[in-house]
């Protein structure tokens, strides 16, 4: 009889226990699931780690993974020259998605022009080369994936690179028209090329009939090309003088040529 009271004593001693730590909101023991270190009370079951409840407490199954976070950084740099600027930009990333594309643009930040775009690239370094040119680049890398059958952006970055050491140089254009005919009209055509040292310049165009004196054609143009004076306005066997200017992005004039033709006569 003695042994029972005391058998009894026991099982009422841990029911108080167990309903005492129930009244806190605090569960020690093991959860449904076991493998979250974060468990609720009030009879609440753990998931990955967290669960809703009446309380919460650390579970006795280990701590949980922190949450994935996408994230693309990207460095880049400049070598100036005035055969042509070499740039190179590098990301590195950290994805959440099983595969994650990089798209790398390159926008000109005094002109807002768009100078490179990657939509995808294949290796985490781009090499590209562009006119020798006095500015600052953005370089932005953008990572997507395929998320519920949709291209997303999951992480953005960017950086920029400057080319504003002036090198050395002078200002020059050169111009060679020659003559011929298109169809059966006379033609006239300016080639040119010029050397505006990073101004991001332009080259004007002026053709004029020496005959009358009047500039029949007055358009500017890239510092490299060859613009077409040609059809019925061009006179049969006159002379010509074709004149290239080089302008600074502001319109000053930085150097000029000219040279003087004679349009072909009448076939």
């Amino acid at each position: 009889m003695h042994l029972r009271t005391t058998h009894r004593l026991r099982v009422a001693l841990c029911a108080a226990t167990v309903a005492a730590i129930s009244v806190a909101g605090v569960s020690v023991a093991s959860a449904s699931g076991g493998s979250g270190g974060v468990s609720s009370g009030g009879g609440g079951s753990t998931s990955g780690g967290t669960a809703t409840g009446g309380g919460t407490a650390t579970g006795g199954g280990g701590g949980g993974r922190a949450a994935c976070v996408n994230s693309v950084g990207v460095t880049g740099t400049a070598t100036e020259s005035l055969a042509g600027n070499s740039f190179s930009a590098s990301y590195t990333l950290v994805s959440c998605q099983s595969r994650t594309h990089v798209a790398i643009t390159v926008v000109d930040i005094v002109s807002g022009a768009t100078v490179l775009s990657y939509p995808d690239t294949a290796t985490p370094t781009v090499f590209w080369t562009l006119p020798y040119t006095l500015t600052s680049y953005r370089i932005t890398a953008r990572a997507w994936a395929i998320v519920s059958n949709v291209a997303t952006t999951v992480a953005t970055g960017s950086t920029t690179v400057d080319t504003l050491n002036a090198l050395p140089c002078t200002p020059d254009v050169v111009e060679t028209p020659t003559v011929g005919y298109y169809i059966n009209y006379a033609a006239i055509w300016a080639h040119h090329s010029a050397q505006d040292c990073g101004t991001s310049g332009y080259v004007e165009i002026k053709i004029t009939n020496s005959t009358t004196g009047v500039v029949e054609r007055d358009v500017n143009y890239g510092v490299f090309g060859t613009y077409d004076y040609e059809g019925p306005a061009v006179a049969y066997a006159t002379p010509y003088h074709v004149e290239a200017i080089l302008h600074s992005r502001s319109g000053d004039a930085l150097a000029s040529s000219a040279a003087d033709v004679v349009s072909p006569p009448h076939p």
